[in-house]
């Protein structure tokens, strides 16, 4: 499947940079695991490959679970994030 890459490199690059940020100043498990799999994402569309290869659902979860920070706004960007690759999801 094609991927709108600016409709959804954006909003990914977005979600590493905050996540960058926080794990230069606490570098909880979680953030590393998140970090990486927001960077993996990225590099499955750039290289246009099977969106199947992106695992980043449940990612607001596992953050929720360790720091409990409902008003951080990262969830939001990591929730609008996932909601943008449901839409290129085989039916």
């Amino acid at each position: 499947m094609n991927f709108n890459t600016n409709d959804l490199i954006e909003p990914i690059e977005d979600v590493i940079q905050i996540l960058k940020s926080r794990v230069e100043k606490e570098p909880e498990p979680v953030l590393l695991t998140l970090l990486s799999r927001y960077q993996q994402a990225k590099s499955v569309i750039e290289k246009n490959e099977k969106i199947t290869k992106i695992n980043i659902y449940g990612g607001t979860i596992a953050y929720l679970d360790t720091f409990s920070d409902y008003s951080n706004p990262l969830l939001a960007k990591m929730a609008k994030v996932e909601e943008k690759l449901k839409k290129y999801e085989p039916k």
